[in-house]
């Protein structure tokens, strides 16, 4: 397959340090330099020190750097244009009114937080140790704050969060989380010998249910608000037995993940599960969107009690408000992209392991409550030495795009 099937996201906490230390790092070659010179011409003109120059030095180099922050995210923005093939180039204007956003993320960041450390550093420093070279405390100051801020903003995002999930709790979303490993199952192997020998193997004497499953993702939803790495999906689902469609059940759901590696020492094979945060809603006795209908449509019906579309410029549904999900979706016309499989199951209170047949290809999915992590990595280990299989942390919806099966839905 021509694609990378694990895609771990990098560390929020390192995020962080990488894009604002490296805005930090301009910022302060500019302030060591314009610190640096301040203190020569006071030498050269034998000013003496005191609380004019040390006031000078002390808030010089604030003030010139912030040109800096704004460097590396200019040099990012004509690097990506020049490098975005011509097709699908946009304007140059587009690239800098994002990096300008860049930079000025890291610029407040400065303002409300390493401003005050660095004055406060220099200040007290000059004070208490007269003798000490201005030059020398800058670094010091710019470490402090690049830690203080990386920690801090992922802080803040995670009490974001927090506060996403009771809001979406008061709506009526129930949430379950738990761990899941997915691996691609060669296309020819049989998916029944498959769930027929974990069945034995993990879950004897249980049945196995088989269980249809018509999901349609809206793709004008992608603009999801991330917190510290996790992602976000929406999608409407409608499952059940084939045999009983009394028993089929119509639900939204918005599905938050984060692929993480889990290591416990030396091992033949390295794990890599996903977090996962699904908050759903029970759509009763309405019938949901099918394949052809908009996910303007879509939102419509996930929407229930919430204002209606046209109230706002840019869509923000399911629920509605400033801690909503801010779709952001400007194409309200593009299509509903579906996913019908075939889920086989087999689970207990601790395991649930199905294979999933899609028009083109299988995945087998492990899942497990976070208490139960240890039976994940037992199953998962089992799977990969026993069967043809690939592991990787994309979902159906981006397989199916990957490996370009348009028509999945027939």
């Amino acid at each position: 397959m021509n694609l990378e099937p694990i895609v771990i996201p990098t560390n929020p906490f390192w995020k962080v340090l990488r894009t604002f230390g490296r805005d930090e790092f301009y910022a302060g070659v500019i302030s060591i330099l314009i610190t640096g010179c301040l203190e020569a011409i006071f030498w050269l003109r034998n000013i003496p020190p005191g609380t004019g120059t040390i006031l000078v030095l002390a808030f010089a180099g604030p003030i010139f750097e912030k040109i800096g922050f704004f460097v590396g995210h200019f040099r990012d923005a004509l690097r990506v244009h020049q490098e975005t093939p011509k097709d699908i180039q946009k304007p140059l204007s587009y690239y800098l009114k994002k990096a300008f956003q860049g930079g000025a993320k890291s610029l407040v960041q400065d303002i409300l937080v390493h401003d005050p450390i660095y004055a406060g550093l220099m200040v007290g420093g000059m004070h208490f140790h007269s003798g000490t070279p201005a030059f020398i405390l800058v670094p010091i100051a710019f470490g402090l704050a690049v830690i203080l801020v990386a920690a801090l903003e992922v802080g803040v995002h995670e009490i974001r969060y927090h506060l996403f999930r009771k809001k979406l709790k008061s709506l009526g979303f129930e949430r379950e989380s738990y761990l899941e490993s997915r691996l691609y199952l060669e296309p020819n192997f049989d998916p029944q010998q498959v769930i027929t020998q974990l069945r034995d193997k993990f879950f004897p004497g249980s049945d196995i249910r088989t269980l249809e499953y018509q999901d349609n993702y809206c793709l004008g939803c992608e603009e999801l608000p991330e917190f510290n790495s996790r992602s976000g999906k929406l999608r409407i689902r409608n499952r059940g037995p084939l045999d009983k469609p009394d028993e089929w059940v119509n639900t939204v759901q918005l599905v938050y993940t984060r692929a993480v590696e889990d290591s416990d020492g030396l091992s033949q094979f390295r794990c890599f599960p996903l977090r996962k945060d699904k908050f759903y809603r029970v759509m009763r006795g309405k019938t949901p969107p099918t394949y052809g209908a908009t996910t303007q449509e879509a939102l419509k019906w996930a929407m229930g009690p919430c204002q209606p579309l046209e109230h706002y410029g840019w869509v923000e549904a399911l629920p509605c408000g400033r801690m909503g999900i801010a779709t952001m979706v400007r194409d309200h016309s593009h299509p509903l992209y579906p996913i019908t499989f075939t889920r086989q199951v087999v689970h207990s209170k601790e395991l649930l392991i199905s294979v999933d047949s899609v028009k083109g290809f299988h995945l087998i999915e492990i899942k497990a409550y976070p208490p139960h992590a240890q039976r994940l990595k037992e199953a998962m280990r089992y799977v990969m030495h026993h069967f043809p299989v690939m592991q990787m942390t994309h979902g159906k919806s981006e397989l199916a795009r990957l490996l370009k099966f348009d028509e999945v839905a027939a």
